[in-house]
């Protein structure tokens, strides 16, 4: 597992996050509820499955985008 960490608003939010690679084919994709008490919020990702490499991982909300590179050293 991986852990993400980033900000959002206080309050609870219906998170997509979509692992994507390189070219931009779709790798995995999960929803999640969090409650942000603090604008800190750290989700956990399963990479189990994924080769070693570089990752592109989008993590949407219905007020927010985040994009970030994810390397996977196996």
């Amino acid at each position: 597992y991986t852990k993400v960490q980033f900000t959002l608003p206080e309050g609870k939010h219906l998170l997509t996050m979509t692992i994507m690679d390189i070219t931009g084919k779709i790798i995995s994709s999960e929803n999640t509820t969090v409650n942000a008490n603090t604008n800190a919020v750290e989700v956990e990702i399963n990479t189990q499955s994924l080769k070693s490499g570089i990752y592109i991982i989008q993590i949407k909300s219905d007020n927010f985008v985040k994009s970030g590179k994810l390397i996977i050293t196996n």
